[in-house]
């Protein structure tokens, strides 16, 4: 589930990019896009936005927090990347 939430917003995004010719960032989906941001079904917290050196992807950590504090961006998550 979380997976398929990210992989959407992703979606999402590139339409936005696609018509715009600019990246969004994920709050400016909103209310255009979503009437709120698709959440981790894990935590209920928001999906998070990491810039890499070729894309980017949308990132679920889920329960453990200690995963955002140890492997920071790349680290172990579930998520969808989009490569540039």
């Amino acid at each position: 589930m979380a997976r398929l939430r990210c992989a959407r917003v992703a979606l999402e995004m590139e339409r936005v990019r696609a018509r715009t010719g600019k990246l969004p960032k994920l709050e400016e989906l909103v209310p255009s896009v979503f009437a709120e941001l698709p959440r981790d079904p894990v935590d209920g917290k928001a999906l998070e936005l990491r810039e890499l050196a070729k894309g980017y992807e949308v990132v679920a950590v889920g329960t453990d927090t200690s995963l955002r504090q140890k492997h920071g961006p790349g680290g172990l998550a579930v998520g969808f990347k989009v490569a540039k």
